[in-house]
């Protein structure tokens, strides 16, 4: 719990006393993590609860019990009394990818689910990438069907908020990348049929910065791993797309920046692996 202490200032109550907010290790020494005040909570009374901490504020409360819950994606715990002295220690209790504010269902894309699917998909690649629907690049868009729901090995997942609308999608298909226009080397390491592709994670807009992207990746993950004959998980992002590198940096490694690795910048994508265990 080193950051724990790092963050104490000398005489607080709690410097020295290990895992005294109950934070497990994971969480509280993941790197990556972007740390904040505002953070979902569920506390003991089992209603949900946003906490906000303002610069300079001087809290006398914490979490005594403090758990990730990776299939839900967000921190629960409950509420205690900081001892007199002691330093705030709110800016610990939440990394920014499990932050949550609504509540969220997250499953395979029924055939009732596709066309609000498809348009998550659509409105992403007209608004947030600018190149609108390119049949050579986006066929998958249009018919989502054949490329996800038949084949056994392929899914799309959905994330789904309260009243039943599609806010997220995530795909997984078993074809690798392409040469051209990826570099030959990408193809070569990663061959269809033993390699898991990820695409179309998109987020609306006014649903992200809640986690959902995440809890998709690691549904997709789960997906792969049961499959058994899937040996590397792949994929490609570009450098504008609203939260995409922040993602994968956290969850993987970059393995071809074109921008700085293809002579003339390619088309400027990022790829990367994620690890399968």
């Amino acid at each position: 719990m080193e950051r724990h202490r790092g963050h104490c200032r000398p005489g607080c109550p709690l410097r020295d006393t290990g895992d005294a907010l109950g934070l497990t290790r994971g969480i509280a020494s993941r790197p990556q993590a972007t740390w904040r005040c505002r953070r979902w909570i569920t506390p003991t009374t089992g209603e949900p609860t946003v906490s906000t901490v303002l610069p300079g504020e001087d809290r006398r409360r914490h979490f005594d019990h403090f758990t990730e819950d990776p299939d839900e994606g967000r921190l629960s715990g409950s509420f205690g009394t900081l001892p007199p002295g002691s330093c705030d220690h709110s800016d610990l209790l939440a990394p920014a990818y499990y932050l949550q504010v609504h509540d969220y269902r997250i499953r395979t894309a029924t055939v009732a689910d596709l066309d609000e699917a498809r348009a998550v998909m659509l409105d992403t690649v007209y608004r947030d990438f600018g190149s609108g629907y390119v049949p050579r690049w986006h066929a998958d868009i249009i018919d989502p069907t054949s490329f996800y729901v038949f084949p056994p090995r392929h899914t799309l997942l959905v994330a789904v908020d309260e009243d039943g609308t599609v806010a997220a999608t995530a795909a997984l298909d078993a074809r690798g990348p392409a040469h051209p226009p990826n570099p030959r080397w990408l193809a070569e390491r990663y061959p269809s049929g033993e390699t898991a592709q990820l695409r179309r994670v998109y987020t609306r807009p006014e649903h992200r910065r809640r986690g959902l992207a995440r809890q998709l990746v690691d549904s997709l993950l789960d997906f792969a791993r049961a499959d058994g004959d899937y040996r590397s998980v792949y994929l490609h992002a570009y450098p504008h797309s609203p939260g995409a590198m922040g993602l994968w940096q956290a969850l993987g490694k970059v393995v071809c920046d074109e921008r700085e690795d293809v002579p003339g910048g390619g088309s400027g994508a990022v790829h990367f692996e994620i690890p399968l265990v």
